[in-house]
């Protein structure tokens, strides 16, 4: 009896300490599972969360976007006083943006600065040709459209090289689409040969272009081409002067070159065999700076300096000393430029 009493106690002493060990047991598992549990719902509700928080931006982006394509809608709606054109030129530069994978908004940003030229360009479908070309400009100069735009109707503007060399009588005197096609033309001509120079040199569309507006206007009434001036603009580029100051330096020596009776002119006659002042007055940049090379050649320091001075003023002489001094270099920029403005339409080689 002892014996089986011992041997009872002992089972008894060792069932309540397993009891014991398997039910933490069971409660430490049962915490674990419920952890994992808590944590797999945590998870899902994190996905749920993100989910919502998408579905959310993308209908703020929709929205967002439609009033901004309604805003710019209103923009071009105020040119047109006949609902069927305004909405056909909206819905063309859709298109369009679609094309050159912009938004609606963006295309039509553009295409309401263009609508300003309704009453230069005549036609609509003039019109729509140049929003096209426009956003092809902020496409390849890598700039916003409606800075591409903007630059680009600038450009037209001071040059009216969208009228391909036609008075504004004999562009006018066209039937629409052959107007669409002349300023599609002379267009696709332009941008090739800034897309030329950009890739020919460091300067970037963007600097390029606004170098030129600052001065195109004096170099086109001298008869200077776009290309050339796209060439002295990107050289001044390249020897670091500021995009800001470039084009005000050229300005200023435009303009001291088309006055027949300043010390600019003078200087100049006095180094061009068979040439006065009035003369002078009649050249172009261009023709300036290669009629002068040999004389400046043999120039000392301080002669080209006072040259300088008396060409492009204390301010600005600097940068006709860069341009004098690297007539190698703007002539091979000039020669990609003329090349681009003959070589085949079909053949642009845009950069990319």
């Amino acid at each position: 009896m002892a014996k089986t009493g011992a041997a009872r106690v002992f089972f008894d002493v060792v069932g309540r300490l397993q009891s014991t060990r398997l039910l933490a047991d069971s409660k430490a598992a049962m915490t674990v599972q419920q952890a994992i549990i808590l944590d797999a719902l945590g998870a899902v509700q994190d996905g749920f969360t993100d989910m919502a928080n998408y579905v959310a931006g993308a209908v703020n982006q929709v929205v967002e976007s439609f009033f901004e394509f309604e805003q710019q809608l209103v923009r071009v709606r105020k040119f047109y006083s006949d609902d069927d054109s305004y909405k056909q030129f909206a819905d063309s530069a859709r298109e369009m943006g679609e094309a050159f994978a912009f938004t609606g908004g963006e295309a039509l940003a553009a295409a309401a600065r263009t609508a300003q030229l309704k009453g230069v360009l005549k036609s609509q479908e003039a019109i729509i040709e140049a929003t096209r070309q426009g956003l092809l400009l902020a496409q390849v100069g890598e700039m916003e459209t409606e800075m591409g735009m903007n630059r680009f109707i600038n450009l037209a503007q001071q040059t009216q090289f969208m009228y391909g060399g036609l008075t504004k009588a004999q562009y006018e005197a066209l039937e629409a689409e052959e107007q669409a096609n002349i300023v599609r033309q002379s267009s696709i001509h332009t941008l090739n040969q800034l897309n030329t120079i950009e890739n020919s040199s460091v300067a970037v569309m963007e600097d390029i272009t606004f170098v030129l507006n600052q001065f195109a206007s004096q170099a086109n009434i001298a008869g200077e081409s776009i290309g050339d001036m796209a060439a002295m603009s990107a050289l001044l580029l390249e020897t670091g002067e500021e995009v800001s100051r470039a084009g005000t330096g050229l300005r200023m020596i435009y303009q001291r070159l088309g006055n027949a009776n300043n010390e600019a002119t003078k200087a100049i006659a006095e180094l061009i065999p068979g040439l006065d002042a009035q003369g002078v007055a009649q050249l172009k940049l261009s023709d300036v700076i290669t009629k002068l090379a040999p004389a400046y050649a043999a120039m000392t320091s301080e002669e080209k300096r006072a040259l300088a001075v008396n060409i492009a003023g204390s301010r600005h002489y600097i940068k006709f000393l860069k341009i004098m001094e690297n007539q190698t270099r703007l002539s091979e920029l000039q020669t990609a430029a003329f090349r681009a403005q003959y070589g085949a339409i079909e053949e642009l080689g845009f950069k990319t």
